[in-house]
């Protein structure tokens, strides 16, 4: 299946996801519009502060202060800095973060606006995750936030640790040998800043963590899916990197991969800028014959060149291409590997023989596709 991206508008499967982004990016967009227009410096990657070995997960989101230029030029830019839908959807969001502090009794951590000042500075100025592990010592993880050495962060840190504490319980600090002062909370998690930079992991990762920003162990610029991504020539100004390897998550929990991920073996993104679209990229590395979830993508194949003409004042469309048949076959598999109650598709298809005296799939959905484009105006 392809998966292409109207010209204005971003799409995805995923809504609670999508809407989750859109309330932090329409906070993003607030606050870059205030900044003063002007050059802007290259930031260093962010996935220096995370170990090679045995990564397992790795994202890095650059920042829109990064690029600016870019994210200026699209569409969902000018809508969220729109002079009435921009604050409106800014105190919408501050509203909806105060009621949930106060339903959870979480008074204590702030306000609502603190809260979305911090989303505005992740936005801005980038972020990043890293998930590593092997069988012998499980999973672990690190979370940086650019330029996150600020007040209002340590605020809302301390509240956090003290709510329902006393405050002078709530957080002991350790100076360590390399002079770094790390700030220790619930005995397990630690925070300190990396030249103006933010980190948060686990107490017991403080040193391997050391160790990398140190030099002393590789860090995941190395990491050969991370090298891949950053020398992959596309016409996308690259945003948003990840992966995820499946494989090594397998060997770092000692458990059999679920059904559904059986034969995956990494997922990668890039998302990013090209012209006014705001655009995603996913490559699934899952080797024939594919089972669960990687068989949806067993599809007849189709370039651009095999696009229909596009309806006049069609502004947004999705193409795909997807054999309806064996599609439903795959949907069958899957809810049985879930224990799902998959006769309901048998009978459906009975009585769909039933009263239009046709075969479901031989007589309509052999008909159809695989050839699918979706427009709007």
């Amino acid at each position: 299946m392809i998966f292409h991206d109207g010209p204005r508008r971003r799409t995805t499967a995923w809504r609670i996801t999508l809407f989750g982004a859109l309330l932090a990016v329409a906070c993003a967009a607030q606050a870059s519009a205030q900044d003063q227009p002007g050059a802007v410096e290259p930031t260093p990657a962010l996935a220096r502060y995370i170990p090679r070995k045995d990564l397992v997960l790795l994202l890095e989101f650059e920042g829109l202060d990064a690029h600016k230029a870019a994210w200026e030029r699209t569409a969902a830019y000018r809508i969220l800095n729109d002079a009435r839908l921009g604050p409106l959807l800014e105190d919408q969001i501050t509203q909806a973060l105060d009621r949930l502090l106060e339903m959870t009794d979480n008074a204590s951590l702030g306000s609502g606006k603190k809260l979305v000042g911090l989303i505005k500075q992740g936005m801005t100025a980038g972020f990043a995750l890293g998930i590593w592990g092997n069988a012998d010592s499980g999973l672990h993880f690190v979370a940086i936030l650019r330029k996150g050495d600020r007040p209002e962060l340590r605020r809302f840190l301390t509240a956090l640790e003290a709510n329902g504490q006393e405050a002078a319980e709530a957080e002991k600090v350790e100076e360590k040998p390399d002079e770094r002062v790390v700030h220790i909370f619930s005995d397990t998690y630690a925070w300190w800043c990396e030249n103006g930079d933010f980190l948060c992991a686990e107490r017991d990762q403080i040193q391997p963590l050391s160790d990398v920003i140190d030099g002393k162990t590789e860090n995941a610029l190395e990491h050969p899916t991370w090298l891949a991504l950053l020398r992959e020539k596309t016409e996308v100004e690259p945003l948003v990197r990840a992966f995820v390897d499946f494989e090594q998550m397998t060997r770092s929990t000692r458990k059999r991969p679920d059904p559904l991920f059986a034969g995956l073996v990494r997922v990668e993104e890039i998302s990013g800028f090209q012209g006014d679209a705001l655009v995603t990229r996913l490559r699934i590395v899952a080797p024939a014959p594919r089972r669960g979830i990687a068989a949806f993508f067993d599809q007849p194949a189709f370039n651009t060149g095999d696009l229909r003409q596009l309806a006049a004042g069609a502004t947004n469309f999705t193409a795909i291409s997807l054999d309806l048949t064996r599609t439903l076959e795959h949907v069958v598999e899957i809810l049985r590997m879930i224990e799902s109650k998959h006769e309901h598709m048998s009978a459906f298809e009975k009585a769909f023989h039933r009263r239009f005296g046709l075969d479901f799939r031989k007589g309509v959905l052999d008909h159809l596709g695989p050839r699918i484009t979706l427009e709007t105006q």
